[in-house]
């Protein structure tokens, strides 16, 4: 089946596989990266860790996430059950942190488990770096391991099926709504998640039963919404009546990374197309972050993109751009505006990437400002003459 990224069908209970195309192929899971959030809450629930109506803290770096989210507070509470309506119908960035901070003591020790847990399942080609599937160049899973993880959840916790075919979450008088078309598309699909970034374009998760038997289906790398809705229609329609092979999601390969990253489709998915803006190095204040120096054009905006948006960096102030600096070959992409701790932060989470990046200081940008070219002024269009009205 022609697809824009990797699929997989697969009957849930024996893991035998229906039609894949690429599963194991590296790929951005977005915000399904919230399934193994939602699991790993699942089981400090089943281990009495936490209790469903338990009220959990709104910290600080939940309140700060970007959206999706419900927006409440730092220093505000919500039960777990609440959390995990609006992780998965609503596919809350704010409630993956408060969750994960509650099941595994604080951010940092949550993912550790994140990964000793996708290791355990068999989830050979996962890696996650957050609880959410926010933007990051080395978070990354294939269709394999997202049927994996799905199909354990709804083996070991079928009581909390209900979280992943809820039509909305209500947040006081707001109905936030389940991303998931299909649910109200067709009968036989009861859940589970969706997840979207420009790196990664339109992903999804379906279970549905299929005559007698329950199915999962992945869909991974969607040209939009429809696209992915189409898709995942598609596998679980034409895979009704189709005979069980003898290849299960186990015995699929993962495939290494070519690239040493997963492949992005954010130019393909998110516009516009152009790439980054062109500014003046007059425009520079405040501390700055260079992302490196490129000879083209394309290239330094595509690292502009990735690095910008995968550190989560929560400058609203922050500016952005690409610039060609006296005495300096190319284009530089640079972030700018920022406050120390803010260019420090940046940097050290690119430097534990293995990635280049240097902070400039307030009088290095000036220097570079002072030496930018002035801005070409425009020439004044010619008056026109006006013609003399005859009498």
């Amino acid at each position: 089946m022609a697809s824009a990224g990797p699929t997989l069908l697969f009957e849930a209970a024996t893991g035998a596989v229906i039609s894949q195309e690429h599963a194991g192929m590296a790929w951005y899971p977005a915000s399904l990266t919230k399934l193994m959030t939602a699991y790993l809450t699942f089981e400090a629930l089943r281990e009495g860790r936490l209790k469903l109506y338990q009220q959990i803290l709104v910290s600080s770096i939940a309140a700060i996430q970007p959206a999706s989210k419900v927006g409440i507070a730092a220093g505000g509470k919500v039960s777990v059950d609440f959390a995990l309506q609006a992780l998965l119908v609503h596919s809350a960035n704010d409630m993956a942190v408060v969750l994960a901070e509650a099941a595994g003591g604080d951010l940092a020790s949550f993912i550790v488990q994140m990964n000793k847990t996708a290791k355990r399942l068999g989830m050979s080609g996962t890696r996650f770096l957050n609880p959410s599937g926010l933007p990051d160049p080395n978070h990354y899973s294939t269709a394999r391991d997202i049927g994996l993880l799905a199909a354990k959840i709804q083996q070991e916790f079928p009581a909390h099926r209900h979280y992943f075919s809820q039509d909305y979450v209500a947040v006081g008088k707001r109905r936030l709504s389940n991303h998931n078309a299909l649910l109200r598309l067709m009968p036989e699909v009861d859940g589970m998640k969706t997840g979207f970034v420009c790196a990664a374009g339109y992903n999804v998760v379906v279970s549905a039963t299929m005559g007698n038997r329950r199915l999962l289906a992945v869909v991974l790398g969607a040209a939009n919404g429809e696209s992915r809705t189409a898709t995942a229609k598609t596998l679980l329609t034409l895979a009704g009546a189709a005979p069980s092979p003898a290849t299960t999601v186990q015995q699929i390969a993962n495939m290494p990374l070519s690239d040493g990253f997963p492949p992005d489709v954010s130019e393909e998915i998110c516009p516009p197309r152009r790439g980054a803006a062109m500014r003046s190095a007059r425009e520079l204040k405040g501390y700055g972050v260079s992302l490196g120096q490129f000879d083209r054009r394309d290239e330094a905006s595509m690292a502009l993109r990735i690095w910008s948006e995968a550190s989560h960096l929560n400058a609203t102030h922050a500016a952005k751009g690409l610039l060609q600096l006296s005495q300096t070959p190319g284009y530089s992409a640079m972030i700018w505006d920022l406050a120390p701790a803010e260019a420090q932060a940046l940097c050290q989470f690119m430097t534990e990437r293995k990635e280049n990046c240097a902070v400039m200081g307030p009088e290095v940008l000036k220097n570079f400002a002072d030496a930018a070219p002035p801005p070409k002024s425009k020439p004044a269009k010619p008056k026109r003459k006006r013609k003399k009205k005859k009498s």
